[in-house]
């Protein structure tokens, strides 16, 4: 995928250095097909972490706290992050020609980083001055929230304490950045 060339579900650029409004492209499926329902399943995400925040306050000395609710919750966001980088990929006709989609991992998702620029968007979160810049440190895998969700995923008994706060808070506030990449009105 190239810099320079306009790509479906990705914020379209003008030729006067801003950019469209969603509303001129997102009802046109060929660059926004069913943009409603991965927003809708953003929303619900948001529900679930209001919720949450009724009984564990978001604050940075409580990062580190994990239970079974963030659990679920941090899988639920990361699959979700995991069906937009896919249908991005998928929609712009991407392979590496090894691969089939269902084996497409995070090398495969940075590729984004060209066109979406990702590690550019920052998150605040204003009611409890938080922010977040979620996909900064995806170069340095060793640091990186959606790294810790592989682990779990696919040990949660040995990394059952990386469903925690912090990568909760990181990873829906990436699901809002890949949404915003892809469907931004400002």
């Amino acid at each position: 995928m190239h810099e320079d060339t306009v790509y479906y579900l990705t914020v379209i650029p003008t030729k006067k250095g801003g950019y469209c409004s969603a509303w001129d492209y997102i009802d046109k499926s060929e660059y926004a097909e069913n943009a409603s329902t991965y927003i809708h399943a953003f929303k619900i995400i948001q529900n679930d972490l209001k919720n949450l925040f009724r009984f564990i306050e978001p604050n940075q000395v409580n990062y580190q706290c994990y239970s079974y609710e963030i659990y679920s919750l941090f899988i639920k966001t990361c699959i979700e992050i995991e069906q937009n980088f896919k249908t991005i990929l998928k929609k712009n006709d991407y392979t590496d020609g090894k691969k089939k989609e269902n084996y497409w991992n995070l090398k495969d998702y940075k590729i984004l980083e060209g066109t979406h620029k990702l590690s550019h968007f920052n998150v605040t979160l204003p009611s409890y001055n938080l922010k977040f810049t979620p996909f900064s440190s995806w170069i340095e895998a060793e640091t990186f929230w959606y790294k810790e969700y592989n682990e779990l995923k696919h040990a949660r008994i040995n990394h059952f304490e990386k469903a925690n706060l912090e990568n909760l808070l990181n990873a829906v506030c990436g699901l809002l950045v890949i949404l915003s990449a892809q469907f931004f009105d400002g």
